[in-house]
């Protein structure tokens, strides 16, 4: 497993070093990050959208919209 970890100032009660984060880089990645002090907490969340998600963000950049969303490789 390779990636790193630091501790920074948490932005949710300014606690310098108390913020715990980890990125590992193992495919895309995963991120995570957690206060010491007042439990503050966050993670990479991966899912897939609609067909209707894909082409509303399809209108938006001009791109045609598509029938069916490709299958999983």
């Amino acid at each position: 497993m390779s990636g790193f970890a630091r501790s920074e100032k948490c932005p949710h009660c300014g606690t310098e070093d108390s913020l715990e984060v980890s990125q590992e880089s193992r495919d895309r990645g995963q991120n995570y990050a957690y206060c010491l002090e007042c439990g503050y907490h966050e993670h990479t969340v991966v899912s897939i959208m609609s067909l209707y998600e894909v082409n509303e963000e399809r209108a938006l950049l001009g791109i045609f919209p598509l029938t069916e969303l490709k299958k999983e490789a």
